[in-house]
């Protein structure tokens, strides 16, 4: 009884034994581009390679093949073609078909919200998930930040409680209007210094508007509030 039972820990282990090993290295160079290119806010990046068979036996042709991308996406998720050249040798260019997946954390709505109302810290919180089953221009935290969203946003039409936040579903709020004068904010190592200046584009908290001088000179500033900014660094 006890061989049978060391007989199938055996059987087990060698059945197992495949599983456990470690992704070919050629399949963590391809991991590790789309990594480098994702987006810095993506988590938990996993990539499917569906001609795989294929790629494994170009890869083993040509150790140290160049890869890039057929057509930069937007965003390195979901279907993603990636060209593989060998320049060792005169095999010719191999496409692999590349399946992305990330999670990320991004803003839903805390309770329903109607239409034309500004957001408020108490409308919205953060939830991680998949970024697949979301619409592209859903709102990350890493790149839109409470203050930010709760400052320049409002709905452009009422959504209920849990719906993720995407830029389609929400205004833009200015604080300065082309034409505005506004203050512009100089900060140095022992000095501060303001000067007004007349607004050549209309912006919200966080934008980079051009703005023209008493001088008649025109400079790039950062919107920082109500008629409001500092030089851009």
């Amino acid at each position: 009884m006890r061989f049978r039972r060391l007989a199938s820990l055996w059987v087990l282990l060698i059945i197992s034994a495949p599983a456990m090993a470690d992704e070919p290295s050629w399949q963590k160079s391809v991991t590790s581009f789309l990594q480098r290119h994702a987006d810095p806010a993506y988590q938990n990046i996993e990539v499917s390679i569906r001609n795989a068979d294929t790629a494994a036996l170009y890869f083993n042709a040509c150790s140290q093949p160049l890869l890039s991308f057929t057509h930069r996406p937007d965003k390195v998720l979901g279907r993603v073609v990636l060209k593989a050249s060998c320049e060792a040798s005169a095999q010719r260019p191999l496409f692999l078909q590349v399946d992305v997946s990330a999670s990320a954390s991004y803003w839903v709505t805390a309770r329903a919200i109607a239409a034309e109302q500004n957001l408020t810290a108490a409308d919205v919180k953060l939830v991680t998930g998949d970024l697949r089953k979301l619409p592209q221009d859903v709102l990350l935290a890493e790149h839109v930040s409470l203050q930010s969203l709760t400052s320049n946003w409002s709905l452009r039409r009422s959504i209920n409680a849990g719906a993720a936040l995407t830029e389609s579903l929400l205004n833009r709020t200015n604080v300065i209007n082309y034409g505005d004068m506004i203050t512009v904010h100089y900060a140095g190592h022992g000095f501060h210094v303001e000067q007004q200046a007349k607004a050549l584009n209309q912006g919200a908290i966080g934008d980079i508007i051009r703005v023209q001088l008493q001088n008649r000179k025109t400079l790039n500033v950062k919107v920082v509030g109500e008629n409001k900014a500092e030089v851009a660094k």
